[in-house]
Order: C-alpha cells, then sequence, then structure tokens
C-alpha cells in the first residue's frame, strides 16, 4: 500500500541540472517537519468521501489563497 505525506516545498525549476535539482529536492523533502506523518493513500480516498461538496470546495479556495503559483503533485 503507498504511503503519502504532504509537502509545501519549493521546486527548483530554474535549476538546468538534474542532478543538482533531485539533490535539492531530496534535502527539502528530508527536513520537512511532516515527513514523519504519512498517510496511507486508501485511507485518503476514503476519507475524501466523508465531507460535504461545499467543505471540499472551501478547502480548496483557502489552500490556494496561500500562492498563486501552487501545484498539486504527486512524485513516485
Amino acid at each position: 500500500i503507498s504511503e503519502v505525506a504532504p509537502f509545501l516545498v519549493d521546486l527548483p525549476v530554474g535549476e538546468a541540472n538534474p542532478v543538482v535539482r533531485l539533490s535539492q529536492i531530496s534535502h527539502a523533502t528530508e527536513t520537512h517537519p511532516t515527513a514523519s506523518s504519512l498517510v496511507d493513500a486508501r485511507t485518503i480516498v476514503t476519507l475524501s468521501g466523508f465531507a460535504p461538496p461545499t467543505l471540499h470546495a472551501m478547502g480548496i479556495r483557502v489552500a490556494t489563497s496561500f500562492s498563486a503559483r501552487q501545484f498539486n503533485l504527486l512524485i513516485t
């Protein structure tokens, strides 16, 4: 079963060297405070059905208010 952890990190999109980019991303995720709070992917899918659509919409509005350049990205 896959596990998912939420991270808010800056991706090094301006770095031309892919090895350096990978190193920077690796460092950012290793030192992230939520690295120990992994959640089973099945749990996330199951829990999403409990909230009404209005609550989902409110959550999206709050999340997008943090930054105009925020993206949701899943890396495996």
